[in-house]
């Protein structure tokens, strides 16, 4: 359950009655932008849950209703413009984190925007384990082995990061995130035998 849901303390009723507007308008609005559900806890009136299956939608949701209640300035434009500086910073982040792990892989250039899916990794886990923390490790190990073989350690480096690549997008395109994983490498004209360690 922790893995679908993210909290937001309000600091008090006040701020509150704000944010849910009136007949509720602004806290529907905040839910059609951003595609998550708004609930508040039946313990705590002051507690927001933002509850989503999808870790970006709820990153953004959560940043857009922390950006209000600092501004303290909650109407339609108000919303329109946080969502959108959410989604922009989110997107920022992705390629700077996709970036950040191909740097330091040092496994060579990568399309700038199977980089921004490298970084969509980091809002996935699998069985309790963040998939990019565990992406980097298989990296780090199949690097090791290549090395330890005489095999190709850029290629083996690539190929273990990007063997869970599908679970950027498993969630929301229809397939397994192995299919999906051997689109995406062929689609950025990965090399076969990254293609193939995905397969």
């Amino acid at each position: 359950r922790e893995h679908i849901e993210h909290a937001i303390q309000i600091s008090d009723v006040n701020t509150k009655q704000k944010l849910v507007g009136r007949e509720s308008q602004n806290i529907r609005y905040i839910e059609t932008l951003t595609g998550v559900d708004l609930v508040f806890d039946p313990d705590d009136p002051c507690l927001l849950h933002v509850v989503t299956q999808d870790p970006l939608r709820r990153e953004v949701a959560k940043t857009t209703i922390s950006n209000l209640l600092v501004t303290k300035q909650i109407n339609t434009q108000s919303i329109e413009h946080q969502v959108d500086i959410a989604q922009q910073d989110l997107g920022n982040e992705l390629r700077r984190t996709g970036e950040k792990v191909v740097g330091s892989l040092h496994i060579g250039w990568m399309h700038p925007d199977l980089l921004k899916i490298v970084g969509r990794l980091k809002y996935r886990t699998s069985y309790g384990q963040n998939v990019l923390n565990h992406s980097v490790e298989v990296a780090d190990i199949s690097g090791l082995m290549a090395a330890d073989l005489g095999l190709d350690v850029k290629i083996a480096k690539r190929a273990g990061l990007l063997h869970d690549i599908g679970k950027a997008i498993d969630r929301e395109v229809d397939g397994t995130h192995v299919e999906l994983g051997v689109k995406i490498a062929e689609a950025y004209n990965e090399d076969p035998q990254v293609v193939n360690s995905i397969a």
